[in-house]
């Protein structure tokens, strides 16, 4: 009980630490103001070093309302940097010119918070503009990555929940991981009530012969359930609490975790009160035979074979989520719930269907017996399918989490096979011979090779030809009558995405800082 506390705990634990996180990430991500309500422009862009992304949040006041923000004690005046303590301490140890000089005043202001961080060894910089500045004044190309990019936008307050998709995608694996975690962890839990059930049911059906009252055994089972499942929820608790320190080092998106953050706060109390409850009700829902015939206990009769409606239940499970999972992925956040209530209801189903199984497996082995050893074993899962059931119960629920996982595992073709050892610009083609040079003289001294690619053209479909009434066909006709077929344009063989140029900077190993 203590560990299926323990475990339940940090599901929770992880679901509120990547909510903390999403909070984190959504400040920097311009939230648009109403028309005419703007206070500040912000814009969102990363930089690297040797490798790193450091994430830079330009912001510039309209006026004396600009919102603090998060981790700040104030607005950043026009050239100043805050920046994280990591980021503070790669400064420090870095030559000037090759780092704090990227940045305005070429050293730090101010430090930035924990509420600013999304962890301990994030690197950010929030940089103070001017509103003519070109920084928050320049659109900027965001079709590379749009978590790491935004364009300015003026702003009268700072977003909050997962604004990112990277922030959206690790909430949602996160959710429905805690749903394959606890529904197995509430049936081993439920196991653990139950191993002394055999022995707890001669008790209780024997002071039910000699006059308890029903009431009197649900009291008794009830009051001993709760107290022992009292205690290894504590117990489970303090073992995740231990635990804390440990988990903090655990690298998930590019940095450890906050022990304030995988502390769930008052569903830290919510845990340990709820299995309990849980326990007390599986044990009193296990009374049924003992309050009804007492005396079939004691002389340990068979009880009623399961019925096929089990069975039934199941198919319909299956058959309804094949209704409605080809539209799931268009219902958005409702698509999400709807998703999560039929890998519940699956674990309860297999646990349903589990328990008839083994009775027909006991009825085939009696009906096909020719010794007494496959006799015997067959009798005894015709005795009590439900108990054999729960000896192989966890292995049915690992080989359905191992299915539901290996099936979202996307495949390598997927991922695309992008080399390690390359840094890509996408610049207009215009700017690229300044751009080579710029890049030619940052990596200069080091060994990497800096070349420009204006990749491979590929027209797109011309439109249809329409016949004239007079016969002849034309094509669409700007300007003078210039023939345009349509638009074409170089992009980059493989990603299906437009490019007007790009700049490729390789170095063995790593990318230049």
């Amino acid at each position: 009980m203590a560990v299926s506390t323990g475990l339940l705990m940090f599901a929770v634990g992880a679901n509120h630490a990547f909510g903390q996180r999403a909070d984190a990430d959504a400040w920097r991500h311009p939230h648009k103001a109403a028309a005419g309500k703007g206070t500040a422009i912000e814009a969102l862009s990363t930089d690297y070093v040797r490798g790193k992304p450091i994430t830079v949040v330009d912001l510039a006041a309209l006026d004396g309302r600009a919102p603090v923000p998060p981790g700040m004690k104030r607005f950043p005046k026009p050239g100043e940097t805050w920046v994280s303590p990591a980021l503070g301490r790669m400064m420090a140890d870095r030559p000037a010119d090759r780092l704090a000089q990227r940045f305005p005043s070429g050293k730090a202001a101010g430090t930035l918070g924990r509420e600013a961080l999304i962890h301990p060894d994030e690197l950010v910089a929030v940089i103070g503009r001017a509103p003519s500045d070109p920084a928050v004044t320049a659109q900027r190309n965001e079709s590379e990555a749009v978590d790491a990019t935004a364009a300015p936008e003026r702003i009268d307050a700072y977003a909050t929940g997962a604004v990112s998709s990277r922030a959206q995608v690790y909430q949602v694996l996160m959710i429905i991981a805690s749903v394959l975690m606890v529904v197995p962890l509430l049936v081993f839990g439920g196991a653990a009530a139950r191993l002394t059930v055999a022995r707890r049911d001669q008790r209780l059906a024997a002071l039910r012969l000699v006059g308890a009252t029903p009431g009197q055994v649900v009291a008794i089972t009830t009051a001993e359930a709760v107290l022992t499942a009292a205690a290894g929820a504590l117990a489970g608790v303090a073992l995740y609490a231990a635990a804390v320190p440990a988990l903090t080092r655990i690298t998930i998106a590019g940095g450890t975790w906050y022990a304030g953050d995988l502390w769930p706060g008052l569903a830290a109390l919510a845990v340990p009160a709820a299995v309990p409850v849980l326990v007390g009700i599986s044990a009193v829902a296990g009374l049924r035979r003992v309050v009804v015939s007492p005396l079939g206990v004691a002389r340990r009769e068979t009880p009623p074979h399961l019925k096929a409606v089990r069975l039934a239940a199941f198919v319909l499970l299956l058959v309804a989520f094949a209704a409605v999972s080809g539209s799931l992925g268009g219902m958005g956040k409702a698509g999400l719930v709807v998703l999560l209530a039929f890998l519940a209801l699956a674990f309860l189903g297999i646990n349903l269907v589990g328990p008839w199984a083994v009775a027909l497996i006991g009825r085939i082995a009696v009906a096909t017996a020719r010794g007494p050893a496959r006799l015997l074993a067959g009798r005894r899962l015709l005795d009590d399918p439900r108990s054999a059931w729960r000896t192989v119960a966890g292995v049915a629920l690992t080989g359905f989490v191992a299915g539901f996982l290996a099936l979202m595992n996307p495949s390598a073709s997927a991922l695309g096979d992008h080399p390690t050892d390359r840094l890509e610009l996408l610049v207009p083609h215009d700017r690229s011979a300044a751009v080579s040079r710029q890049v030619q003289e940052r990596v200069n001294g080091l060994p990497a090779t800096v070349t420009v690619d204006r990749g491979r053209t590929d027209p797109a479909p011309r439109p249809r030809p329409r016949r004239r009434r007079g016969g002849g066909r034309h094509g669409r006709r700007t300007g003078a009558g210039r023939r345009r077929p349509g638009r074409t344009g170089p992009h980059r063989a493989g990603r299906g995405r437009s490019r007007q140029g790009r700049d490729h900077a390789r170095r063995p190993g790593r990318r230049p800082g």
